[in-house]
C-alpha cells in the first residue's frame, strides 16, 4: 500500500462529502422556496418525504460516483 494511493482515497472522500453536503441543503434550499421544513416533516413520520430524501441521497452518491470516476 503506497502513501499516494491513500492520500488521493482520503481526497476523494472529502471531495464525496462536501459534495453530499452540498447537496443536502441545496435540497433544503429547494423546501425552503417551497416552504416545507424539511426535518420537521421527516420527524413527523412523513414515509414519503423520508424516501424521496433517501432517493435524493442515492442519486447524489450516483452522480459523485461518477464525476469522481
Amino acid at each position: 500500500m503506497s502513501i499516494d494511493g491513500v492520500l488521493s482515497t482520503l481526497q476523494y472522500w472529502l471531495v464525496g462529502i462536501i459534495l453530499f453536503i452540498v447537496g443536502y441543503y441545496a435540497m433544503v434550499l429547494l423546501c425552503k422556496i417551497i416552504k416545507v421544513n424539511l426535518n420537521q416533516v421527516i420527524d413527523d413520520h412523513n414515509t414519503a418525504a423520508g424516501v424521496a430524501m433517501a432517493g435524493f441521497i442515492i442519486a447524489i452518491g450516483i452522480i459523485i460516483s461518477g464525476a469522481i470516476q
